[in-house]
């Protein structure tokens, strides 16, 4: 079984690379050789977090989109606004009505 990639974190000149099993990898650039170094990880892997991090010639950090449902979505957001039923309308156009007779009598 392919361990899947679950993030990549760029600091200074090393790139880890975090699996879905819990596990790691390494890619280190060495300055005084000149040369990468890897540690933990196949070519293929290697291969892929190129694929997924490097943009405009440079690593950037890269994680895995988190699924989420459509109703969690909508549970979750406070600002979501659910539509209104009829009972629901008519609730709030008799209070309108209330309030506005209210104001009538008073004024």
């Amino acid at each position: 079984m392919a361990r899947q990639i679950t993030s990549i974190k760029i600091q200074k000149n090393t790139v880890y690379v975090n699996f879905d099993n819990g596990t790691f990898g390494t890619h280190t650039y060495n300055k005084e050789s000149g040369k990468w170094i890897t540690a933990h990880l196949t070519a293929e892997e290697l291969t892929a977090v190129r694929k997924l991090s490097i943009k405009n010639g440079n690593y950037t950090n890269w994680q895995v989109a988190r699924p989420q449902s459509r109703t969690n979505v909508k549970q979750g957001n406070e600002d979501y606004e659910h539509p209104l039923t009829s009972k629901e309308i008519n609730d709030l156009e008799s209070r309108e009505n209330m309030r506005n007779e209210d104001i009538n009598r008073e004024g």
